[in-house]
């Protein structure tokens, strides 16, 4: 009898399983804001996608890469436990130097002219504090991941987002005059000239770092010139604060926290956590337009016939969507 109640007492004497927490950091279009005002962050909404997971909303209005590091990031820190994650989103604020950074200007002419503070230059200083929040995630075992910023409701006469829209500073750009020691204005790029852009140079340090990497701002691109394409400007600016192009309101919160967990799940990004409802109904950009194709090989890539639940190779799907595009799902089981 006393040995039962011994296993019985060790056996329950279990060490209490550690909550995993996703904690978020970026700028005023993911921060969380009071019941009174209008404006709302992506992330303020996020937990109701999830579960399992506790979300700790660090983003905070204003805050650049640059500035929340230099600003916030410490006491973020403290919050870490190994097994954590953390999305990394910055871009709006980073874009204030139009395309400098003021560090670097005054390195290299003694000045800074009216480069503002935040900025970051999207191929240099941009890529550097990314990466020093991905290695420093890391060394406190928790998991990055890059999220791109949410797109702007400007557009072009054609319905489609604009380039500054976008991230994508190309069209107009800051750049140093070294030998006379100023800044000037007014600089362009070709259109598929793509070195000012955020977006993209955020997806190059995930790649270069091996960090998993959501592209938001290809989502809310796409959902806005789909409700542009439906109702004009005037339908996609009831997603937003009024007379505001970049800050969502609740109506636009909401989408834009399922637009990122659809996204998220189909990168395989925090997949485990998502609530299955929260991919399945109210986006539709991705409502299933077809039933999904799947079709089956062997490990050396020859295609068979299987629907045995014992079959080992490779299941490729293919889901058609109502945007007609389609996604392709690969499977090693």
């Amino acid at each position: 009898m006393r040995k039962l109640l011994l296993f019985l007492l060790t056996t329950c004497m279990v060490a209490p399983v550690a909550s995993v927490t996703v904690h978020t950091i970026g700028d005023s279009t993911m921060c969380n804001y009071k019941d009174d005002e209008e404006r709302r962050g992506w992330c303020q909404l996020l937990q109701m996608y999830l579960e399992g997971i506790t979300v700790n909303n660090r983003a905070l209005s204003g805050r650049s890469s640059k500035q929340f590091y230099n600003e916030e990031w410490a006491d973020v820190k403290k919050d870490f436990q190994t097994g954590d994650y953390l999305i990394i989103q910055f871009a709006h604020n980073d874009e204030k130097g139009n395309g400098l950074d003021r560090d670097e200007v005054i390195e290299l002419i003694g000045n800074y002219g009216s480069v503002n503070e935040r900025g970051t230059c999207p191929y240099t200083t941009y890529h550097d504090y990314l990466k020093k929040y991905i290695n420093e995630a890391r060394e406190a075992g928790v998991t990055p991941i890059l999220v791109s910023s949410i797109c702007r409701s400007k557009f072009n006469a054609d319905g489609t987002v604009t380039r500054s829209g976008q991230h994508d500073l190309g069209d107009n750009y800051k750049v140093v005059d070294v030998a006379n020691k100023k800044v000037v204005n007014g600089t362009k790029l070709d259109a598929n000239n793509h070195k000012m852009d955020y977006t993209e140079n955020m997806r190059l340090v995930a790649e270069e770092m091996n960090v998993q990497y959501v592209d938001l701002m290809s989502a809310t691109q796409k959902e806005w010139e789909r409700i542009y394409a439906e109702g004009g400007k005037s339908t996609v600016e009831t997603y937003f604060r009024s007379g505001d192009e970049t800050h969502v309101n609740e109506k636009g919160a909401i989408l834009v926290g399922k637009l990122a967990v659809q996204a998220m799940y189909d990168a395989d990004v925090l997949r485990p956590y998502i609530k299955k409802d929260a991919i399945s109904s109210g986006i539709t950009l991705t409502e299933v337009h077809t039933e999904p194709t799947i079709s089956y090989y062997t490990l050396d890539g020859k295609q068979i016939d299987s629907t045995d639940n014992a079959f080992h190779g490779i299941c490729i799907e293919k889901r058609r969507y109502a945007d007609n595009s389609v996604k392709t799902v690969k499977v090693v089981r």
